[in-house]
């Protein structure tokens, strides 16, 4: 399952059903950061990451091209 947030000030969080997850973070003109997470019942979990300058990968850009305006806000 795919899906994109693109107006997250980190205040709020996501709230997510309990199972294995790949994160990405991406902004046009910066490496994307991607992970995975295992995450239980009633489990927290905080992402924390500096993006580094540099070219972005072709699937982040694609995410970034289903979602036009989104990294404009």
């Amino acid at each position: 399952t795919g899906g994109h947030v693109d107006r997250f000030d980190g205040r709020n969080g996501l709230r997510i059903a309990p199972g294995t997850y790949r994160f990405t973070i991406a902004l046009p003109g910066y490496e994307a950061f991607e992970t995975e997470i295992t995450l239980r019942q009633q489990q927290t979990c905080e992402i924390r990451t500096e993006l580094r300058r540099g070219k972005l990968s072709e699937q982040a850009a694609a995410l970034i091209d289903r979602n036009p305006g989104a990294s404009e806000r």
